[in-house]
């Protein structure tokens, strides 16, 4: 507060300034008290869910609605919830997930283009890549096995570029897959056959009578099916109207429909629901506001990402916002400042993660704010880097002695087809 300079006490100076308070702001400085800070380099992001897991296994009392992994980053999410010890019975989770980072987003992904790259000379065919994308995807390697690798094999020893629904329906979801749709309303009800077809094997509960649950990992893939079923279904709705308004009159080109379905899909998130006042707490930097937790883990403290370097798209110009008192970076900047110390503010237990490696999308640089609380606060804290020991096997000379027979079969060789010296060595 005293610092007019630090960017975490920038809203509220203006605040004390313009709502004069009786109350001396000092008396509520808690940020001062003892506390245990640990900062954590790993090698990767999927490490900092490794982390998280030896984190609370070696601390057994975190188990409770007192601790709170942080995500800054969205896509831990479900490498953070399947590294969750088994000892762990309550999770709540408060953060979207984005509908694009699951496995059901790419499978439709491939289905949309699968009906994109349809030839239809002389009969309708289907791409060979489009199809190895499918049969290679989870959702047909889990259940459908021995009938996708059938047909992967078929495609690899044909060596033809397309092949016809008949060569490839193989059983009754391959059936559906593997069908060609000329209208618009028909190609949503393609998806959600599909979607219905895979949820029902996945358990037998029937997709329109679906109850959202989140007791373990195991149930979030049908909770992604489910939301992108609605999504589809919900599109599906309103194209039907349109369909009935104009009658014989074309809506849209089959392609136009098809963008326009995957981008609705990509925009989608998927709120969790739980209960908040019970079990270990799973959330964003945002959703910690006016929240106190005993023991936090942080994750992704990386530079560009706490904070985030970029700002929603406006129509307005930055110096325009800047002179009209409007939100702009440094506000920005500041709001995810003063949500970093106030979480830190009245926690005891504070363990910092960021991904030390350097990668096109990351820069390797630990947060200016971890920078800050070691080099600005008096308080003890332990660094530590977390790397893979990683062996390399050295390779051993291979030796074979050459007799009378390997050099008549060198000759056999030889007579019917040319072989070169590099082809000997390899």
């Amino acid at each position: 507060m005293n610092n007019k300079f630090h960017q975490a006490s920038y809203f509220l100076r203006k605040n004390i300034k313009n709502f004069k308070s009786s109350d001396n702001v000092n008396n509520f400085n808690n940020f001062k008290n003892e506390k245990n800070i640990q900062i954590i380099a790993s090698s990767s992001d999927v490490g900092q869910a490794k982390i998280v897991h030896q984190i609370l296994k070696d601390n057994k009392n975190f188990f409770n609605e007192k601790t709170a992994i942080i995500l800054n980053n969205k896509n831990l999410l479900i490498p953070v919830i399947y590294a969750m010890p088994t000892e762990i019975k309550d999770i709540n989770v408060s953060i979207s997930y984005p509908l694009k980072s699951t496995p059901v987003y790419s499978f439709v992904n491939y289905l949309i283009e699968l009906q994109k790259n349809i030839s239809d000379k002389n009969e309708y065919s289907f791409y060979y890549k489009d199809i190895l994308n499918i049969l290679k995807h989870q959702f047909l390697k889990n259940n459908n096995y021995e009938n996708a690798l059938e047909i992967e094999k078929f495609i690899k020893k044909s060596k033809k570029f397309y092949f016809k629904e008949n060569e490839l329906q193989l059983n009754g979801l391959l059936k559906k897959i593997f069908k060609k749709n000329i209208a618009i309303n028909e190609i949503s009800k393609y998806i959600l056959n599909i979607l219905e077809e895979i949820f029902s094997e996945l358990s037998a509960e029937n997709i329109d009578n679906h109850i959202e649950k989140y007791e373990n990992a195991g149930l979030l893939e049908k909770e992604f099916i489910y939301n992108t079923y609605l999504a589809i279904k919900s599109l599906q709705t309103i194209l039907n109207k349109e369909i009935e308004k104009k009658k014989d009159k074309e809506i849209m080109e089959i392609s136009t429909f098809l963008s326009l379905l995957k981008k609705i899909i990509s925009s989608k998130n998927i709120d969790f629901e739980g209960e908040p006042l019970l079990g270990l707490q799973i959330m964003g930097l945002s959703e910690t506001r006016v929240i106190d937790f005993e023991n936090v883990i942080l994750l992704s403290c990386n530079e560009n990402i706490l904070p985030k370097t970029s700002i929603g798209t406006s129509v307005i110009p930055y110096n325009l916002r800047r002179a009209f008192g409007l939100f702009t970076i440094e506000n920005q900047d500041a709001l995810f400042s003063y949500n970093f110390y106030r979480l830190l503010q009245r926690s005891k237990n504070i363990f910092l993660l960021y991904n030390n490696s350097v990668s096109e999308n990351n820069s390797g640089e630990m947060s200016r704010f971890l920078f800050q609380i070691m080099y600005e606060t008096d308080f003890k804290i332990s660094k530590k880097v977390l790397s893979y020991d990683i062996n390399f096997i050295e390779n051993k000379e291979i030796k074979i002695k050459k007799n009378k027979k390997i050099i008549d079969d060198l000759i056999k060789i030889n007579e019917k087809k040319p072989i070169s010296a590099t082809s000997i060595n390899t």
